[in-house]
């Protein structure tokens, strides 16, 4: 155990606070579809969705800020969205939480896999949005934010 599992715990226990108080309004699903061809498309389709946590509360996930903007050197727009999530931890006494990689990078089993990032609540349609990932940036060993863009591709019904 280290200093920053002790942050990590402290912080696994603090950020749900606002999902307590209604304030974080996005649910966030990390939606794997794989099919048994080749590709996408061929074969049978696999889809396994999974919900994405921190603590007992919902992630943070809001739309990127223009500081965000200006430091990504354009890679990111206004209509991207960033994902924050407690890189995993386990402390002395026993605890241990946070979000392994493995969870929101899944293993691509070749070409034929895609990953999807489903976001609910806030201004978006009943059926939620779905998002790709653009790239990812661990934060000093405790959390890793996720930048997302928008897709029309909705992948099956």
């Amino acid at each position: 155990m280290s200093l920053a599992d002790c942050i990590k715990y402290a912080m696994d226990q603090v950020l749900p606070i606002p999902y307590y108080l209604g304030l974080r309004p996005y649910r966030v699903f990390l939606t794997k579809i794989q099919y048994s061809g080749t590709r996408p498309g061929l074969g049978t389709r696999t889809r396994i969705d999974t919900e994405l946590l921190v603590g007992d509360g919902y992630p943070m996930c809001n739309q990127v800020s223009a500081r965000d903007i200006f430091n990504s050197g354009g890679l990111l727009s206004d209509k991207d969205f960033k994902l924050t999530l407690i890189d995993p931890y386990t402390t002395l006494d026993g605890h241990s939480g946070g979000t392994a990689e493995s969870i929101f990078m899944p293993q691509m089993d070749g070409y034929n896999t895609q990953i999807y990032f489903h976001i609910f609540g806030g201004g978006f349609p009943p059926g939620g949005q779905y998002f790709k990932k653009k790239y990812g940036v661990e934060d000093c060993n405790l959390v890793t934010d996720i930048y997302l863009e928008a897709t029309a591709e909705i992948p099956g019904a």
